[in-house]
């Protein structure tokens, strides 16, 4: 590959565009962590004991399309410039922290670490707090871009990634990739693997499972061959194991059921609202679907499908911290030659280019003035702390 400058912009607007925001009460993905199941919400993430009970607001960080726990942390990943959000689940009062404010694809973790994928920057990422990323690039294919400070950096296009007890995986440029660890380089298992913002890999038990949009793979040896189960009537969102069985979660034919370890499929829609489903998780003796189109979560018992009578965005019960207040102003965005930050009292501020590095860091006090002559037309990320909060936000510099 040749070096060339990337403009980031056009993909970024596509990207939102593609996942604009399709009703506050549509369900993203579901979690269960010991006791607590955790869905993600297009106005935040919401927790409960008691899956027909009372949902208590988790985080405020809305439109999450990935989450996961890590150590008692609520790890949030919002699509486009949301970056990863961190929430301490323990003690609701404690913290909550916006970290990374850069595009990831998918989001994993394990006890240390926190892992990312950035599709068309810079690939692979893992941290162990998700302030800072690290990229893991060694044995994927790469190109490089130019910096506004003039570096060429290495980036590669990631989509879906998978963190088991064994192996990372990551799937790039059409190719499925696998090493042992961030500190070991990343071997080529399988070529020709087509690759889509929808496909997804996923561990059940000692399987492996990936999609090709509506075609269904599966691997019992950590990756190395695979097998086509089934193709199904449309794309393939989720899958998990519920009572033994398998079950998909689809964009259009709903939920589908196999009995035969995904050889045949049936459908399993008996009182579900709609035919858009985001993700299945297994609770206990119950099936939680989460659904698109603002139709929220639904409850399967094996036999049939029940809504929880809970809109998200009306009647919570517990508050956030809010880290969104408005205590800062950022003007004129876009900007030529200058922007001023304004806040309340004292902050910190740091400014990142498209690559993710940091290029200016400054302590203000109710206001400061940055001259933008020394950087490159493009658009950049701000992280603004104060003594109670923390945001996120662009600023486009022409």
């Amino acid at each position: 590959m040749t070096k060339s400058t990337l403009s980031i912009v056009i993909f970024f607007t596509s990207l939102i565009g593609a996942f604009s925001q399709q009703g506050t009460n549509t369900v993203y993905d579901i979690i269960k962590y010991d006791s607590l199941v955790l869905a993600s919400t297009g106005c935040g993430v919401f927790g409960t004991t008691d899956v027909n009970g009372s949902w208590y607001l988790k985080s405020t960080q809305d439109d999450a399309r990935k989450i996961a726990v890590k150590q008692d942390s609520l790890v949030s990943l919002a699509m486009g410039w949301g970056g990863i959000r961190l929430t301490d689940l323990v003690d609701s009062n404690a913290w909550t922290q916006d970290r990374f404010p850069s595009s990831m694809w998918d989001l994993a973790v394990n006890d240390t670490l926190i892992f990312t994928s950035n599709n068309g920057s810079l690939g692979f990422m893992y941290s162990p707090h998700g302030k800072t990323m690290d990229t893991h690039l060694t044995g994927l294919p790469y190109d490089s871009i130019q910096s506004p400070t003039g570096q060429w950096i290495p980036v590669a296009d990631v989509r879906s990634i998978l963190v088991t007890d064994n192996y990372l995986y990551c799937i790039t440029e059409g190719d499925l990739y696998r090493c042992k660890d961030v500190h070991s380089k990343w071997s080529l298992i399988e070529q020709g693997v087509y690759s889509s913002v929808y496909s997804f890999l996923k561990e059940i038990g000692s399987e492996i499972y990936r999609t090709e949009d509506d075609t269904l793979f599966h691997s019992s040896d950590n990756g190395l061959t695979w097998t086509q189960l089934s193709v199904a009537s449309s794309r393939i969102n989720d899958i998990v194991e519920f009572n033994n069985d398998l079950y998909l979660a689809t964009n259009a034919s709903g939920v589908l059921k196999s009995t035969d370890g995904g050889l045949t499929w049936s459908s399993a829609n008996n009182g579900l609202v709609g035919m858009d489903v985001n993700t299945l998780c297994s609770v206990d003796t119950a099936l939680l679907s989460g659904l698109s189109n603002g139709d929220g979560i639904m409850v399967y018992d094996g036999q049939s499908w029940l809504a929880v009578n809970m809109d998200f965005c009306q009647s919570f019960s517990v508050v956030e911290k809010s880290v969104d207040n408005q205590w800062y102003d950022v003007f004129p965005n876009p900007a030529s030659t200058m922007f001023e930050i304004k806040v309340d009292g004292k902050a910190t501020l740091e400014l990142f280019d498209v690559s993710g590095k940091l290029v200016l860091s400054k302590k203000l006090e109710r206001s400061i003035v940055i001259n933008t002559s020394k950087f490159s037309p493009g658009v950049y990320s701000f992280l603004l702390r104060n003594a109670d909060s923390t945001a996120t936000g662009k600023i486009v510099i022409h």
